[in-house]
């Protein structure tokens, strides 16, 4: 049974597992990215969230709701 090392901050999850290997690296890994995490990503996604529904309702393909985030997201975030 493996526990992967998680914190949420807002909507935001991280999750960092190494299979059992170091529980130590793990955590460190998490607490790494988790920093990283700011408010502007917590903004960002609310309204990612927001735009779902539009987005299930007006692109049809996988492709085309993946590529619509994407763009999104990078230009958001750079």
């Amino acid at each position: 049974f493996i526990l992967p090392a998680v914190t949420r901050q807002g909507t935001v999850v991280v999750a960092v597992s190494t299979g059992g290997a170091s529980p130590a690296l793990a955590q460190w890994l998490r607490d790494s990215f988790a920093s990283q995490i700011g408010e502007e990503h917590e903004s960002l996604a609310h309204e990612l969230r927001r735009r779902r529904p539009w987005a299930k309702q007006n692109l049809r393909t996988y492709e085309e709701r993946r590529d619509y985030f994407r763009n999104l997201v990078t230009e958001a975030l750079g």
